[in-house]
């Protein structure tokens, strides 16, 4: 029973995944129709894709705003205590 278990857990790591790369357009025929068969069956990956798909709707509505208003910002003073530490630091070329 325990290798079914894994087997299950496993196929659901997996559903989730291809689910969300779905979401974002990079999903080939094969692995969609996979997709659409283990959703069928299992409300789980279900619910999690649609929960996941409710959060990054509400990321989206609401960017634009905290761009414009952040919440947080630095003071003058800050921004120059970093500016500072950053100019003289020895940070890699490629850093």
């Amino acid at each position: 029973m325990g290798s079914k278990l894994k087997a299950i857990k496993y196929n659901c790591l997996q559903a989730q995944r291809k689910g969300l790369q779905q979401q974002y357009g990079f999903l080939g025929l094969i692995s969609r129709l996979k997709l659409k068969y283990h959703l069928m069956y299992c409300k789980v990956c279900r619910n999690f894709l649609k929960d996941s798909l409710e959060i990054d709707q509400v990321m989206f509505d609401n960017a634009e705003s905290m761009h414009q208003y952040p919440k947080y910002t630095l003071s003058e003073e800050e921004k120059k205590i970093m500016k500072n530490f950053f100019d003289d630091s020895k940070l890699p070329p490629n850093v």
